[in-house]
């Protein structure tokens, strides 16, 4: 390079930091992180729990037309189908409560005026014992213990509530559920599984004078009769045999 000449070397150019600040902070850094995250979590369709089960049972029900002859309760069978009319067997423990409703609207389009189609999972609960109503019923998870002894009558004892008692398989469960009855949680807050059973003695809860005027009072009255008749067969007796 020639003395006097310009450098072509060009200066940095300027900087509006000043000299010796710290370089800026990348905030993005967790955002990305947070999305890496993201990414390894389990697919949805995986982590969707069955609303309808083998054994149980699905309610159909239709709106504003209540006369569509597929309304009413269906159970699904042992591998997960109900037979419904004309299309036959459904898959159903595979689906959701919209999927399945979408699927019936379409196999029904032909026969509703209205396409509004609700489909509700039912299951199995035994109402067993001192009810005015027992038997075996179809009810909604959500229904809780108040609602299933209502559907039964409610209990003949009128300390019947506090009398009832949770069995499963043979094997109690709980047997104070007063709690239970009082909060109105439902049964699968509970815990309930479909198939358990609820019992209650149907022995009455008879009084002390209950059980006199039942029990004691006609056996007095016999034994009063009895000894009434002795007495007048004994004295018909000495008479007839006086003395010598």
């Amino acid at each position: 390079m020639a003395l006097g000449e310009q450098s072509a070397v060009q200066p940095p150019p300027a900087s509006d930091q000043p000299i010796g600040a710290q370089p800026p902070v990348i905030k993005d850094v967790p955002v990305v992180a947070q999305a890496i995250e993201t990414k390894t979590e389990a697919p949805r369709d995986l982590q969707r729990k069955p609303v309808f089960h083998a054994g149980d049972a699905l309610l159909i029900t239709t709106y504003p037309d209540t006369g569509i002859f597929f309304r009413g309760i269906h159970r699904i069978d042992d591998q997960g189908f109900a037979d419904l009319p004309i299309i036959g067997k459904i898959q159903v423990v595979d689906k959701s409560e919209k999927e399945l409703s979408d699927a019936l609207i379409s196999a029904y389009v032909n026969y509703l005026r209205y396409p509004i189609v609700q489909v509700r999972p039912l299951i199995r609960v035994s109402l067993l014992g001192g009810f005015y109503r027992p038997g075996l019923y179809w009810v909604a998870p959500e229904s809780s213990l108040w609602d299933i002894v209502n559907i039964a009558g409610g209990t003949q004892r009128e300390d019947g509530i506090q009398k009832l008692r949770w069995e499963r398989s043979k094997i109690l469960i709980k047997t104070d559920l007063v709690e239970d009855f009082q909060s109105g949680s439902s049964l699968t807050q509970m815990g309930f599984n479909s198939g358990d059973q609820i019992w209650v003695t149907p022995k009455p809860n008879t009084q002390f004078w209950d059980i006199f005027q039942t029990n004691i009072i006609p056996f007095l009255s016999v034994t009063v009769s009895i000894a009434s008749s002795a007495l007048v067969a004994y004295e018909i007796y000495i008479t007839n045999h006086p003395k010598q």
